[in-house]
């Protein structure tokens, strides 16, 4: 009944029924409307949907347009009725809330609250334009509700006669049209389980309609039950026969060589897909942050989402991709991996693409592949679910390129890696952030064992202490220095050390891997005043970066540095240590140091007369 498909009364306290049986509640009590006359008056009133209704069309409907001298009185004593049934508060004579008395006839006021009618078209009109704006998933939920509310022909029960009047045969044309187009998008979209139900009962209301039945032939087979779907086409193609002597047209047989072709395929192979990366080889350390992944990736009640953020050359790939082999036992069912490209010479990866890849991985193949991002999402969360995989989301730009890709279901795992905190996802998806900063002391050195050999560490310890500080304990830095060595092996240590030390970020450019560029694409990801302060800031020698400090070398009120700080912290170009105290690493003030200054920078170095108070910038010295 109605109240199962959410429709609820408004204001008047009634709710009304015409997509179905005639029927009316107030208050969640069903009310006796009367006769099958007055039914077929009620059922005229609800089918305009709020539109003027001619007397000419009760007399059609009612009297087979014959109508008697009296039928005008007839259906004044009708609407009479029909408004002490619904509204028996008013008085006789009243004219009452619901129904009107209009130049020619009568209008019954309907809202979506009020008439099912009236809420299916809404819900029409809202799947329409989410398919419009490429949101197939939820415009495929709106159509299902919408026919959801038809609980058979329209006006069901009345005298035939009555029913096929056109304002009301109208109506079931609209359901047979509505379910057409819902069928349609949802068979795109790999969906067909979702309007199935709604869509057969449609087929069943309407047995000669070829194009609806063959699109109920569809959606069974897309949903698995390719016996019942050529059942089906066996009834129609019956019905067809026994009732008009006719053979199914062309779209009809389409649809069961359709099935026929899908019944007669071999099954596909059973995939699973191993995407991760190899390991770093010799990777070592990062025993903390490993096993805090590890704890927020055990089993529970939901989907874990774990985001690894850190800085630029921090390892936060190196660290995710030796946590995914290490687990890829309990993830038996795939581990699926995309670089997502938000931090790089190329544009962030869509995640639209994405999807493809990870939709192709798991067996979907083209002419299967829903066309839009939802569609995709939407498929991409079906076929994980009651299933164990891992999705290893890496160098993600931002929340909103995530969210899309991230599993629906229990007993999958999102790890994400990006320069940006995520904060975002943990409010949205309640991700557990692992924060990945530069390495121990005690680490760094054992990452330089573990890639030139622990005698030539063990043999100048000092020297190797001298590289980890000229490093910053900074994962790429070391792994790029390390490779130097490991390719001039007859260079000491402490020559290194000295080289690195002495010629900045130029030292830190060996086998493809440019320290320098790396963080430029960090910083090519800031507004333009936040990308300014940190050109003004990289000079700084002072240990920390305060609040007043910023303000005063942008020339901003406090309120307007904290702002900006907080872009600097999100790209990672800051460390906010403490509430409003701020590190920069050290190679990153050589990074910034080398940045041109615009005439901003250089005007705020200088320092006009009454924007900047010299005494608030402490150990800043010049700037820029």
């Amino acid at each position: 009944m109605i109240k199962e498909a959410t429709l609820e009364p408004g204001a008047t306290n009634v709710a009304l029924a015409v997509l179905g049986p005639v029927r009316a509640w107030r208050g969640g009590t069903e009310l006796q409307v009367g006769g099958p006359q007055r039914r077929a008056g009620l059922a005229l009133l609800l089918a305009g949907d709020g539109e003027p209704v001619h007397l000419d069309v009760f007399f059609e409907a009612l009297w087979r347009g014959d109508p008697p001298a009296s039928a005008a009185n007839v259906v004044h004593r009708l609407i009479s009725a029909l408004r002490h049934a619904l509204e028996p508060s008013k008085v006789a004579r009243e004219a009452g809330s619901l129904i009107a008395r209009v130049p020619g006839g009568y209008r019954l006021a309907t809202t979506p609250e009020t008439l099912d009618l009236t809420w299916f078209r809404a819900s029409v009109r809202r799947a329409r334009i989410l398919a419009v704006a490429g949101e197939q998933g939820r415009a495929i939920d709106a159509y299902a509700k919408g026919l959801h509310l038809w609980q058979g022909p329209a006006a069901a029960g009345l005298d035939p006669g009555v029913r096929a009047h056109p304002q009301i045969a109208a109506l079931d044309r609209e359901w047979a049209e509505v379910a057409r187009v819902a069928a349609d998008l949802a068979l795109s979209a790999g969906r067909a389980e979702r309007v199935l139900p709604v869509v057969a009962r449609a087929a069943h209301a309407h047995p000669l309609d070829e194009s609806l039945q063959a699109r109920h032939v569809l959606l069974l087979s897309a949903s698995g039950r390719r016996a019942a779907a050529l059942d089906t086409y066996a009834e129609v193609r019956r019905r067809l026969a026994d009732e008009l002597g006719l053979d199914p047209g062309e779209e009809l047989r389409a649809a069961q060589r359709e099935v026929l072709i899908a019944a007669s395929a071999p099954p596909p192979r059973k995939r699973t897909p191993a995407q991760i990366p190899a390991a770093l080889p010799g990777f070592t350390g990062r025993a903390v942050e490993l096993a805090a992944i590890g704890e927020a990736a055990e089993p529970g009640g939901s989907m874990p989402v774990i985001a690894v953020s850190g800085m630029a050359g921090a390892g936060k790939t190196a660290l995710a991709v030796q946590w995914a082999h290490t687990a890829a036992d309990t993830y038996p069912d795939g581990q699926l991996y995309a670089d997502l490209r938000g931090f790089g010479p190329a544009e962030p990866l869509p995640p639209a693409d994405a999807l493809r890849d990870f939709l192709s991985a798991l067996g979907v193949r083209e002419p299967e592949m829903p066309a839009g991002l939802d569609g995709r999402a939407t498929l991409f969360r079906s076929l994980l679910s009651g299933r164990r995989v891992l999705v290893l989301l890496d160098n993600a730009r931002d929340a909103a390129q995530v969210r899309p890709l991230l599993p629906g279901s229990p007993g999958c795992l999102a790890l994400v890696t990006s320069r940006n905190p995520m904060t975002a996802l943990v409010a949205a998806a309640g991700a557990r952030v692992v924060r990945l900063d530069p390495m121990t002391a005690g680490d760094a050195r054992d990452l330089l064992t573990a890639r030139i050999g622990k005698a030539r560490v063990d043999g100048e310890p000092t020297a190797a202490r001298e590289l980890v500080h000229a490093c910053g304990r900074l994962p790429l830095a070391l792994a790029i220095t390390a490779a130097r060595a490991a390719v001039h092996r007859s260079m000491r240590l402490a020559e290194l050390a000295a080289d690195v030390t002495g010629h900045g970020l130029d030292a830190f450019t060996e086998a493809g891997e440019d320290l320098r560029t790396v963080f430029s694409w960090s910083y090519r990801t800031l507004p333009a005043p936040s990308a300014r302060l940190f050109r003004l800031l990289a000079p700084h020698r002072g240990a920390e970066i305060t609040v007043p400090l910023a303000a005063s070398a942008a020339g901003v009120t406090e309120r307007e540095a904290r702002t900006l700080l907080r872009d600097l912290t999100g790209a990672h170009l800051l460390s906010e240590r403490q509430p409003g105290r701020y590190t920069m690493h050290p190679l990153l003030r050589l990074y910034g140091a080398e940045l041109e200054p615009s005439r901003d920078d250089l005007v705020a170095a200088v320092g006009p007369p009454g924007l900047v108070d010299p005494g608030r910038f402490g150990g800043l010295g010049p700037l820029g």
